[in-house]
Parts: structure tokens; sequence; C-alpha cells
């Protein structure tokens, strides 16, 4: 069994928190440190705390120029990146829990600007369910 620290101590894993960045972390931040560190793959908890360096006026409007900057470092870096992001509220109420691109929180422009997504759900009951949402 391989441990966490090990991954860390090797760098064959590095984490970071906004303490490295120096604050809520843009896009071109999280780019330059994937740069200086040779990063090759990279995963992002939670799309909506990062910070746009777009200055968007609306949620929906720093969330599609969030998007638009991912996709544009993957195309650059060319490195698979992996983005959490939350689902709206209305999801599971709506099309019997059948989840769409447009049900991704703040912004659709995520799901149009993603290659893959992929749904992971855990309802109090039942099993865990894996989807595969766009291929």
């Amino acid at each position: 069994m391989v441990k966490l620290n090990d991954l860390k101590d090797n760098h064959h894993l590095l984490v970071f928190n906004n303490d490295d960045l120096k604050g809520k972390p843009t896009v071109s931040a999280i780019q330059s440190w994937c740069i200086r560190n040779n990063i090759e793959f990279l995963a992002i908890d939670q799309l909506s705390l990062l910070d746009d360096q777009h200055y968007g006026k609306s949620t929906r409007e720093k969330m599609e120029n969030i998007s638009i900057d991912i996709k544009r470092m993957q195309t650059e870096l060319k490195i698979p990146i992996l983005c959490a992001a939350q689902l709206n509220r209305e999801t599971t109420k709506e099309n019997n829990g059948e989840i769409d691109t447009k049900n991704i929180a703040d912004s659709d422009r995520v799901g149009r600007d993603a290659t893959t997504i992929i749904s992971i759900n855990k309802s109090k009951d039942e099993p865990l369910e894996v989807k595969i949402v766009k291929a």
C-alpha cells in the first residue's frame, strides 16, 4: 500500500493550498506552479474556489472565464486536468436525478469546455453511482 506522504516525499504527488500561491489562486498562478514543478497531471478540487483573473461581474461570468482559462491551460500544458465542480441544487429534483452538462453549478460553460464529464453520486441509502455524462 502506498501512503500519501510517501508520494509527496518522492515528488510523485505535489499538493498546494492557497497559502502556496498567496491567497485564492487564479488559473495563471496554477499554470505557473505547474510549469515550475513539471506537473504531468493536475486535479483541482472545487472549481468555484478559484479566482477569476478577468474580474467577471456575475458568478456565472466568473465561472465562464475560469472554465475558458482552464481549457486554455490544458491545451498549452498538454496535461490532463481533473476539476471537481458542484451541481445545481435543483438537479436531483429535475429529470429523475439524471445529470446533464447544464446542471453544473454557476455555468453550463464548464460542461461545454470539458472533454469528459463524470458524475459521482452517493445517496443516503444507495450505493455509489458513477456515470459518464459527456465523453
